[in-house]
């Protein structure tokens, strides 16, 4: 609408047809139904596919309704928190372990549970794969659309490639982007402005859990001692497939057990690449995968890892991110070696008297401090739902109805992942406002956002027989914190 308002025709995207198809998860194409909206629109999320429809002119010339009337939050559409469940990056990649148990339950059709990795034989190691799939959103795209290789690619919700779209972050983007200054967490108008001929592509949430679970099989079919991470990585307990891969050097073994990892995910993804890192620990695998990336392998003995930790930035670490390790630049610590070397004191007047101090410095010197042990999967303590953007209620009657809906997600979810319990904690968290009784102030991301919040946690135990529906008990639990419905930004159960 823009461009025709300014005399510029509208360009179609590059990556829709003319004809108007739509793919389904499997990356094949079927014909648009007559009541499907237009394939250019079909990539953005549903609140942004409203304003994309309403802000033109529609068929014949007639205007579309104005964007004020159409819904945009759960104040206004009575199934927002459906299709944000849908739509919302965080919503899937916080649901990752449903993938995880789709990999699980189908080989466990095939195989029993396996019992604890075996110890190493004498003079050999422990050894543990870290497997990483490369830059995965973007890759899948990439997949799907080659006329996008070698081409900066981002994934967002946003518009298509050239411009606006600059309120939404991304969340992939391929090496190419990245070697343009473009990096995840990003804003798109940033973006645009480090590459100006940044690709940008939807989101394909059923082809990425397609691809996630084509990529952990293969690894499970060189040991059944995986554990998930995410949707995107794992660790693997390879030590037996490095023995029986060759009789005495563990690291020219892990080379040969990662390289046919590597291939075999490869082909079965249709062409996305993994980074695999190998060492005797969790720990130093996760840092091996970072240094192989990308589309490679690193092995790190005890011996070599400290000497290559000590160069490192500090930030290589785990739970080191960029903010906590501007923490560590006053006190002279840069580099893994440093945090190494320097009194646990210093560590803790940098990052406080708790855990964090110690851990990070066993980390530095290649040590790892989590507890020994190995399981198939974590065990889950907890399943939950939320939404914090577009979260607006009518009244205190709409936030309870809210309120039952999320609890009642989480509870079906539950019990996709079989997870159920005889008693169970009901835990409500609340975004609140911090400018009171206003429905929308300028923090407000594109109106609906959270804004400047503070959060509200409330428990209460609850039991499924001979008590009220799960969704009574949740929308209990928030009317017992108080908070006035006109304040609340965001919910979760």
């Amino acid at each position: 609408a823009r461009r025709e308002r300014a005399g510029r025709p509208f360009v179609r995207p590059p990556h829709v047809a003319a004809d108007a198809r739509t793919r389904n998860p499997l990356g094949t194409h079927r014909p648009a139904a007559a009541s499907e909206e237009p394939s250019f629109q079909t990539g953005l999320p549903p609140v942004q596919r409203h304003l994309h429809i309403m802000s033109g002119k529609g068929k014949g010339g007639r205007a579309e309704a104005s964007p004020s009337k159409r819904p945009r939050t759960t104040a206004d559409d009575d199934d927002f928190l459906t299709t944000f469940q849908k739509s919302s990056r965080l919503a899937y990649i916080g649901k990752w372990d449903e993938v995880w148990a789709e990999v699980l339950d189908a080989r466990a059709e095939l195989d029993a549970a396996p019992a604890k990795p075996s110890p190493p034989s004498p003079g050999r190691s422990r050894v543990v794969f870290h497997v990483d799939l490369d830059c995965f959103f973007a890759s899948v795209v990439v997949r799907d659309r080659p006329e996008l290789q070698g081409r900066p690619v981002a994934v967002c919700w946003g518009a298509p490639s050239g411009g606006g779209g600059g309120s939404s972050e991304i969340s992939s983007c391929t090496y190419e982007a990245r070697a343009a200054g473009v990096k995840a967490g990003m804003w798109l108008r940033d973006a645009f402005k480090t590459c100006p001929n940044l690709v940008t592509a939807p989101y394909d949430f059923d082809a990425f859990s397609a691809a996630a679970v084509a990529a952990h099989s293969c690894v499970l079919d060189a040991t059944p001692h995986v554990c998930g991470l995410s949707i995107d990585e794992c660790y693997a307990d390879v030590t037996a497939a490095v023995a029986d891969a060759h009789a005495f050097d563990d690291k020219a073994g892990a080379a040969i057990v990662a390289k046919r990892i590597r291939a075999a995910i490869e082909e079965a993804t249709g062409g996305c690449a993994a980074s695999v890192g190998s060492a005797e620990s969790p720990l130093l695998a996760r840092i091996a995968t970072k240094l192989a990336k990308p589309d490679g392998h690193v092995h790190l003995d005890r011996a070599s890892a400290v000497e290559r930790l000590a160069e490192l930035p500090a930030t290589f670490l785990p739970k080191i991110g960029p903010k906590t390790g501007r923490k560590l630049e006053p006190f002279g610590l840069r580099t893994c070696g440093d945090v190494a070397r320097a009194p646990l004191s210093t560590l803790q007047k940098a990052l406080g008297a708790g855990k964090l101090a110690a851990d990070t410095q066993a980390r530095a010197r290649g040590q790892d401090p989590s507890p020994e042990g190995w399981a198939l999967q974590r065990a889950r303590k907890s399943v939950g739902a939320q939404c914090s953007y577009g979260f607006r209620a009518r009244d205190a009657a709409n936030l309870a109805e809210l309120a039952e809906k999320m609890a009642t997600q989480a509870w079906e979810r539950a019990g996709r992942l079989d997870v159920r319990g005889r008693v169970v904690k009901i835990g409500v968290k609340l975004w609140v406002a911090l400018k009171k009784n206003q429905p929308f102030d300028a923090s407000c991301k594109a109106g609906v956002g959270h804004g400047r919040c503070e959060i509200t946690n409330a428990t209460r135990s609850w039991r499924e027989k001979g008590g009220v529906a799960v969704g009574s008990a949740a929308a209990a639990v928030v009317a017992d914190t108080g908070v006035s419905f006109v304040d609340v930004r965001g919910l979760g159960v």
